[in-house]
């Protein structure tokens, strides 16, 4: 079914507005994601922790066109308080492909140092084996390893900081910065 959909939280009251070309599969995958932590909304994360699975309900609000999805996605969350609502965004939005205008104007406003170019093997081995012989220096794991027991939030491996469930890209961002401020002097000499 293609529309406009509502996950409900029954104990809440809070809601969640979508749309989909497949409302149904979209809920299972809503509901699988909650199971599994894994690249969900923080807030009905929260909720679902707390009341479980069962306080979720699906609601259809609205049948419609697939090319007026956003439009009626727009309708349905205008309707709500943001604080009524588990969206984290105010406005609708959709993965509809780009016009060629929008990639042409892309493509104008992004550099132009790796443009049409690719980087040969050689050059992925030399970086990778760069990358294997910093993440190797006992001093290096010892920081990461420290930064880690400070950061209990943030996984450090090798060179890579991942997120533990459910933080925002800006948290995400900020511990980037400090790992990679921590560790320039060890990288760059």
């Amino acid at each position: 079914m293609i529309g406009i959909y509502a996950i409900r939280n029954k104990e809440t009251g809070m809601m969640y507005i979508g749309s989909s070309i497949d409302i149904d599969g979209r809920w299972k995958n809503h509901m699988k994601r909650l199971r599994t932590n894994f690249k969900c909304n923080p807030y009905m994360r929260e909720d679902y922790k707390a009341h479980g699975e069962e306080s979720f309900e699906l609601m259809i609000l609205e049948e419609c066109e697939e090319s007026q999805l956003a439009i009626c996605e727009q309708k349905h969350i205008d309707r709500y308080r943001p604080e009524e609502l588990y969206n984290m965004q105010k406005a609708a939005r959709h993965s509809n492909p780009m016009s060629n205008e929008v990639r042409v104007k892309i493509s104008k406003n992004t550099s132009t140092a790796m443009k049409g170019r690719s980087m040969s093997d050689e050059a992925k081995r030399n970086m990778s084996r760069k990358m294997h012989e910093v993440f190797d220096n006992p001093l290096v794991r010892a920081k990461c390893n420290k930064f880690n027991e400070e950061n209990p939030e943030f996984l450090v491996n090798a060179g890579k900081v991942g997120a533990k469930v459910g933080l925002t890209r800006r948290m995400r961002k900020k511990a980037l910065k400090q790992f990679v401020q921590m560790m320039d002097p060890l990288i760059l000499r």
